[in-house]
């Protein structure tokens, strides 16, 4: 049987303040994505400049903490939430959602197209490719709560998809210079 080892979930803390492992793999995450995005942003033709992708990631990263903190009290623990709506707030205390994440980041793209006056679909491309960056980033504190021993295959799954996703998006977007990819030229148009 394999023992798993069991550490603290805070890498360091100051005084009464504890930075948690989960939060550095989330800067981590949006700090690898966001150096892609300037990366790309910067090679001739793409149609977007540094600053922009900073203004979008800001975005996103409002998204991603709004939408992964509501779609936790929304869809795991409404009655509590109900009660004591201020603890909402207390996201020290963990729980964020997957789902409310991914919606969260749905909305913080459309709202930086809708202002940047850029296509939703552009926006999200740009983004979606920085998405492997931020998985990978996020497996090793999710993999560390499981028991190896009875969830060994499915922490090694996890953690190939999340490498795997990374692979294919670095490719899809660095190994093609210059070239804009849009939805719209992917898409066939239906005439009637």
């Amino acid at each position: 049987m394999l023992v798993h080892p069991q550490f603290s979930p805070a890498a360091f803390s100051i005084g009464d303040f504890a930075v948690h492992w989960y939060g550095l793999m989330y800067l981590i995450g949006f700090a690898g994505g966001l150096g892609l995005g300037v990366l790309r942003a910067r090679r001739p033709g793409s149609g977007w400049r540094a600053q922009q992708v900073w203004d979008m990631t800001a975005y996103i990263i409002a998204g991603v903490i709004i939408g992964g903190r509501l779609g936790y009290c929304l869809f795991y623990n409404f009655a509590w939430y109900v009660s004591h709506p201020l603890e909402i707030f207390f996201v020290w205390q963990g729980g964020m959602s997957f789902h409310g994440g991914l919606l969260g980041v749905a909305a913080g793209v459309w709202l930086f197209a809708r202002i940047s006056k850029r296509s939703a679909i552009a926006v999200a491309e740009r983004a979606a490719f920085r998405r492997g960056v931020c998985a990978r980033a996020g497996r090793p504190p999710a993999i560390h709560r499981l028991s190896l021993a009875d969830h060994g295959a499915v922490a090694e799954r996890a953690n190939g998809r999340g490498r795997f996703v990374f692979f294919l998006f670095s490719c899809a977007a660095l190994c093609r210079p210059g070239e804009k990819l849009t939805a719209a030229r992917r898409v066939p148009r239906i005439s009637h």
